[in-house]
């Protein structure tokens, strides 16, 4: 909402809204929050939650076993009018050529706009994956990399080993080490745990017209 509330709140005035995966932190405060303590988003049909005039997830969909089912299933919770927004991770600008990701070992797919070719066994093409949502229109589909320093990215990933050994086993070590390591270009760093709010994401909006 830092960078987007000028293209998000014309869609989430005066609608209701379901915000799968919110946590504590709800895209709006009257949002209905569905969370691994409301249950699992992967079949969240089986949860009587009736229909919303906006389903928002961010961030979210990149941790369910079957991303175009549940993204399927989602849509089945928009109202004709109404609309789907999702974000997920740029693979190339959060990964950086790492699956299972370094940055968030529950990650289960890897997303890209469209390209022939990934580096990940598990990613997933933006565009084919919102083609098989019926009655939708696209809105607006675009990576977003707000603050991103793409002189940071780094593909390289050298002493794989020391790096999970001390996640692992000494974050005290880990925190020590790291600015080192990724100075020297060994270790990839994830821009967007920094305070100043960098983006490496892709950002959906469909309408369901039909």
């Amino acid at each position: 909402m830092h960078y987007f509330s000028k293209l998000l709140d014309p869609i989430f005035l005066n609608r209701t809204i379901l915000d799968i995966g919110a946590g504590p932190d709800p895209v709006k405060p009257w949002a209905q929050v569905f969370d691994v303590d409301q249950g699992d988003a992967q079949h969240i049909r089986n949860y009587g939650l009736g229909k919303f005039g906006c389903v928002f997830s961010s961030h979210c969909l990149e941790h369910m076993e079957n991303p175009v089912a549940a993204l399927e299933t989602w849509w089945e919770l928009v109202e004709v009018g109404g609309y789907l927004i999702f974000i997920v991770p740029d693979e190339d600008l959060y990964e950086q050529g790492n699956f299972p990701s370094i940055f968030n070992p529950d990650h289960k797919a890897t997303f890209t706009l469209s390209k022939e070719n990934s580096w990940s066994k598990e990613s997933y093409n933006i565009y084919e994956l919102i083609d098989g949502l019926v009655g939708s229109a696209l809105k607006y589909c675009k990576l977003q990399e707000n603050g991103y320093e793409r002189s940071k990215q780094n593909f390289r990933f050298k002493l794989k080993g020391l790096y999970h050994y001390l996640r692992n086993h000494s974050m005290k070590a880990f925190r020590i080490l790291e600015p080192m390591m990724v100075g020297l270009r060994l270790w990839p760093i994830d821009q967007t745990s920094f305070k100043d709010l960098r983006l490496a994401q892709i950002m959906v909006i469909i309408q369901k017209v039909l």
